[in-house]
């Protein structure tokens, strides 16, 4: 199972207000996650980001900005409402180490995994053989 998966099964009741608004990328390296995500139009301020757990949650919301003027609106496209994403990871990660950046529409949230769940090499060392 995808992390991608488990996200969409964990979220059936959050709504996102377009196609493209909180569409979302998970990747994994070796020390962490990176998680970027759509959010069209709306200011960082306006993007409230946490994590408990193995649990990542990105909730943003977007104020109708329309201008109330005399004109009748024929067609509206542009994203208002509010929009959110919830990522359970399958390993461990580290809360404090998270670091969220906006830029272009784009939320890029770095998600170190915690030392524990960090793979560790082990030396390998030849024995020496004991004369006895």
């Amino acid at each position: 199972m995808t992390i991608y998966t488990l996200t969409n099964r964990l979220t059936p009741h959050l709504q996102r207000t377009s196609p493209s608004a909180g569409a979302i990328d998970v990747r994994e390296d070796g020390e962490g996650y990176t998680v970027h995500m759509v959010v069209p139009g709306i200011a960082p301020e306006q993007i409230e980001v946490t994590v408990v757990g193995r649990t990542l949650t990105i909730q943003a919301e977007q104020a109708d900005a329309a201008e109330q003027t005399e004109s009748r609106q024929h067609l509206r496209e542009f994203v208002v409402g509010r929009v959110a994403r919830r990522i359970e990871f399958p390993l461990a990660v580290d809360g404090d180490g998270v670091v969220a950046q906006s830029a272009h529409g784009i939320l890029t949230v770095r998600v170190p995994k915690s030392a524990a769940a960090q793979p560790k090499r082990i030396a390998v060392t030849t024995s020496m053989a004991s004369d006895a």
